[in-house]
């Protein structure tokens, strides 16, 4: 009885998040940031980094201000090796997506590297 709730569930989900519309039906997608293993050695921010920092943050209030971005966050530790940051935000395609990660100033500046991978978000707090 629950599997076919289940898939009930899905199904309403899956159909009342249609867009009917002739827009791109966009995919979701997370990327995580992670410090090069250069930087991990280092860990010392000079004014090239320091700039850099400066347009990702930018680049992902842009992607944000966009509709673009769902969510971009990291871990509290800046200077430390365990540092991450993760990036949630809508795409066309696997292309597109990799291209967006890829625009990143940290990842362009080889600062940072990133991870990508189709996402779905299932629970946000709204």
């Amino acid at each position: 009885m629950s599997i076919k709730i289940f898939f009930l569930a899905i199904a309403l989900f899956t159909a009342f998040n249609k867009d009917n519309s002739n827009k791109v039906q966009k995919k979701q997608f997370i990327y995580t940031l992670r410090y090069n293993n250069e930087y991990k050695a280092k860990l010392q921010f000079g004014a090239k980094e320091q700039t850099a920092a400066r347009e990702h943050v930018a680049y992902l209030r842009e992607l944000l201000n966009e509709g673009n971005c769902y969510m971009a966050g990291r871990t509290p530790n800046i200077i430390d090796t365990s540092l991450f940051g993760i990036i949630v935000f809508d795409a066309a395609n696997l292309d597109a997506a990799k291209e967006i990660m890829n625009n990143d100033p940290m990842i362009k500046e080889n600062i940072m590297v990133g991870e990508l991978h189709p996402f779905t978000i299932v629970l946000f707090k709204q």
